[in-house]
């Protein structure tokens, strides 16, 4: 099962610090960036499921930084939450204008935030999506089925995810230290044998009759498919 993956910009380290043991228990992938030029790079490269944001950052507004995110296609349908000390109706409005999904001001009860986020990832974003599709290709998340134009594939379970991954951002690149880390649940920056998602991927292009020439190898950046 591929791993949820959060972000959390926050440079108060008391607050970060009471959301990371929060998402510990809910067993997802963290990242952490306590400046807006931290997050930035952060979000370029990874693939997130949930994005907590403050907005006073030392070197910005969280809104702007919103409003960046939101800009860019592949993440416009990413889940993000601002959890601020700025809690007035203006500043409430303003944050959900600049693309956010919710908005928790501080100081918050654990309980909330944590049910917040729940329904947050129940109501949509790119990890809950439960049935992908394009070029011929449809993925059934929940029914672990693969076809390409009606006819089965025949995917070993870590193919399945690796194939679900990349066509969940297709036309990205994505690292081999990225799909290390999402589909085969390394922590984040633990590194790991490369060479394991290299002859997974060279198994799923003999599977993908085709389409394995739309599976793009990038030398020294990782895997594109596109589609």
């Amino acid at each position: 099962m591929v791993k949820r993956c959060f972000l959390i910009v926050e440079d108060d380290t008391a607050v970060s610090e009471l959301v990371t043991e929060l998402l510990k228990e809910m067993d997802v992938s963290l990242h952490s960036a306590s400046t807006c030029k931290e997050a930035r790079p952060l979000i370029a490269k990874l693939a997130f499921d949930l994005i907590i944001l403050d907005r006073i950052l030392p070197d910005g507004d969280g809104l702007g930084l919103c409003v960046e995110i939101r800009a860019k296609p592949a993440l416009q349908a990413v889940p993000i939450m601002m959890l601020t000390s700025r809690g007035s109706v203006d500043d409430r409005v303003a944050g959900l204008e600049s693309g956010a999904d919710d908005y928790l001001p501080k100081p918050f009860d654990i309980r909330e935030l944590r049910a917040r986020i729940e329904a947050l990832l129940k109501r949509g974003g790119p990890g809950r999506i439960d049935v992908l599709e394009a070029g011929g290709l449809r993925m059934e998340m929940n029914a672990r089925r693969a076809t390409l134009h009606g006819r089965p594939l025949e995917l070993p379970p870590k193919e399945f995810e690796l194939l679900a991954f990349l066509l969940r951002f297709k036309g990205t690149v994505v690292s081999r230290e990225l799909l290390l880390e999402r589909v085969w649940n390394f922590p984040p920056g633990a590194g790991g044998e490369t060479k394991t998602v290299d002859v997974t991927v060279s198994n799923l292009r003999k599977r993908l009759d085709y389409l394995s020439r739309h599976l793009v190898t990038l030398r020294g950046q990782g895997y594109r498919l596109d589609l």
